[in-house]
């Protein structure tokens, strides 16, 4: 939440949510959840270095 919470500029309405059709084998509905606005995952993985 550090990193991504930073980059939202909204109040609301974070998410986007599409149907993706039914899994083979149960027909379980089945859909994918996207970020509406675009957040950087790298900064996650990049510490932030220091000044000594």
């Amino acid at each position: 939440m550090d990193v991504i919470a930073p980059q939202i500029k909204r109040d609301s309405g974070y998410l986007r949510i599409e149907k993706a059709g039914y899994r083979r084998g149960d027909n379980a509905e089945m859909g994918t959840i996207s970020f509406v606005d675009d957040i950087d995952f790298e900064k996650a993985a990049k510490p932030e270095k220091e000044d000594k």
